[in-house]
Formats: structure tokens, sequence, C-alpha cells
């Protein structure tokens, strides 16, 4: 499992994304991304089919997901 920073392009990349109040990570798609100052703001597209909009990710846990099949959704802390 590769983790990336926030500054770094990811539109386009699958990533897993904790939810604390659901203590679990969900996948999605990374599609889009605008600056907001020093601030990244992304669209999430999950997999279960909901979007989150202006996603500061440097204020989230999340994991790349590999391209490895075996990569598989990581333990909540």
């Amino acid at each position: 499992m590769k983790t990336l920073s926030p500054r770094e392009p990811i539109v386009g990349k699958r990533i897993y994304v904790l939810w604390p109040k659901h203590d679990r990570y969900y996948a999605g798609e990374v599609t889009s991304y605008e600056q907001d100052g020093c601030n990244f703001r992304h669209t999430i597209h999950y997999d279960d089919g909901k979007v989150q909009y202006g996603c500061n990710l440097a204020k989230k846990t999340w994991h790349e997901i590999d391209d490895d099949a075996s990569d598989s959704e990581p333990d909540a802390p």
C-alpha cells in the first residue's frame, strides 16, 4: 500500500479513505481537485455510488490502492 501526499497529482487514482465514525475505509476514485490557497480540495467518487466534494485529503487518513490484486481494505485504527 502506498501513501501519497495530497499535493501530488492523484486525480485518476483509486484510494481508500477512512471514515472514523463508521470505523472503516471506503474505496473510491479521485476525479478532480482544486487548490484553495494552500489547501487542495478533492472530489472522490466512491464505489458505493456516493460522491464527496471538497474533501481535504491533508486532514484525512487515506491510502492509494495498488494495482496489485492482493491489495485489500486496510484495517481501521
